[in-house]
């Protein structure tokens, strides 16, 4: 027997990859979700999604975009952590004396992963995350392609991926360490074009959700819930993104910038740095760390309150039935 794969609605939550009996009614009946949008059913035909076909029994598997992003913001995060503990570990002094604290005057969250052995460890685990990205994204893409023509729904999925181009550019900063000016400038720009690519991906979010329900009120509460921590993620995400632009232009424009920038070598234990001293004591860069941790926030906030299949049936989790000789016809 052949077998296939059949996006088959929204019409239950679980966690991503776990596997659920179908239990849907019987071809006779045709169940219709909170929006009137027709579901495909067990042995039917037909659905909104834009898919047509015939499935036998088989097991159904339920997938969640946004518990795959929760995924890869806790590993992403997690991975930022685990840097600082190691260069803590075994770059202390490092975390004090290097590129970005003596052209910026402030340690941001990067510092932690930009030295041996936490560079090699990270880049690593990043990979890991953006496996969670790419998995939550591509489901979601498809939610996108086979629901209908509604434009924002297209709209979406273009910023999405767009968006996630933009969020591989996070490797360039574990990729090139900022070990002298021009490497700085190539590790700066990489976290810049993550953090709107970032951004993209929350608001592709909001868009989906707003073309979905064009006419609702936009009053804070749960059912916009949804809606407004992916606006909120998106736009500390830019502010992040403007204020650190900022702040490298304006570093990066000083004539004496030069001057201050080490020959660094952190391949080693200790990092080697050779350099005229550092002119002031850097601070943790506390504003800009919180900005980018709303992101974290963002997933939770969606998933408890603005996922549930009883109040908006259309963001709810993809259902998949891999069943044997099912047809697809797309």
């Amino acid at each position: 027997c052949s077998s296939g794969l059949l996006l088959l609605g929204r019409q239950s939550m679980g966690a991503c990859g776990s596997r659920q009996p179908s239990t849907r009614p019987p071809a006779s009946t045709t169940p219709r979700d909170d929006d009137g949008v027709q579901l495909v059913q067990q042995g039917g035909k037909g659905s909104a999604l834009g898919i047509a076909g015939t499935a036998d029994a088989g097991t159904a598997l339920v997938v969640s975009p946004l518990t795959s992003m929760i995924y890869f913001d806790l590993i992403f995060f997690a991975n930022y952590g685990l840097g600082w503990l190691l260069s803590a570990i075994f770059q202390w002094d490092f975390l004090g004396d290097n590129n970005v604290a003596r052209i910026y005057g402030v340690l941001n969250i990067c510092v932690g992963v930009d030295s041996f052995p936490a560079r090699p460890v990270a880049s690593i685990i990043f990979v890991i995350a953006m496996t969670f990205m790419g998995h939550g994204l591509y489901i979601g893409s498809l939610r996108a392609q086979f629901a209908d023509e509604r434009a924002p729904r297209k709209l979406s999925r273009w910023v999405m991926n767009v968006g996630y181009v933009g969020c591989c550019s996070f490797m360039l900063t574990y990729a090139v360490p900022p070990d002298n000016l021009e490497l700085v400038k190539i590790h700066v720009v990489g976290f810049l074009l993550g953090l709107l690519g970032y951004a993209l991906i929350k608001a592709s979010g909001a868009i989906e959700w707003r073309g979905l329900h064009p006419t609702q009120s936009l009053k804070l509460s749960a059912a916009t819930a949804y809606f407004w921590s992916r606006v909120a993620s998106s736009a500390f995400l830019v502010l992040a993104f403007v204020i650190l632009l900022a702040s490298t232009i304006q570093a990066l424009s000083d004539p004496a910038v030069e001057d201050n920038v080490a020959t660094i070598d952190s391949s080693r234990i200790p990092a080697l740095v050779v350099g005229p001293p550092i002119r002031t004591t850097p601070t943790f860069d506390y504003e800009g760390t919180l900005l980018v941790l709303f992101a974290l926030v963002d997933p939770f906030i969606a998933l408890t309150l603005g996922n549930k299949p009883q109040a908006d049936p259309e963001l709810s989790d993809v259902l998949v039935s891999v069943s044997s000789g099912a047809r697809i016809v797309v």
